[in-house]
């Protein structure tokens, strides 16, 4: 059963301008910033610190996605009492998870140079 798209063996090759050959991905993790995954990181240890590993599968996509607008808002409005875009962006990943666990369709588009 393939998992994530884009990473059998059987992927086309893809050959640099040094001629080095390696398999396609439509993944960019090399521009992924790290500091934002580190910020994204702590704010998960401290809901599951809080919260319990995992407790978001539990709550409703709608309601996960009211607090991720609520912190970006706030954000907006100028208060500091919260990290706001860390929560925000919290938020949106645990979404996505609790979308992709219920089911729904993980199908990365694959993206060319022009």
């Amino acid at each position: 059963m393939q998992i994530i798209e884009g990473l059998t063996p059987n992927e086309p090759l893809v050959t640099n301008d040094k001629g080095g050959s390696q398999s396609f991905t439509p993944y960019g993790f090399e521009l992924i910033p790290a500091k934002p995954i580190f910020a994204l990181a702590n704010i998960y240890k401290y809901g599951a610190d809080k919260y319990g590993n995992h407790n978001y599968l539990k709550l409703p996509i709608d309601s996960q996605l009211g607090h991720a607008i609520q912190h970006i808002y706030a954000y907006l409005a100028g208060d500091s009492s919260d990290k706001h875009l860390e929560h925000a962006l919290t938020r949106v990943t645990q979404a996505l998870h609790t979308h992709y666990e219920n089911g729904g369709e993980f199908s990365p588009q694959v993206y060319h140079k022009k």
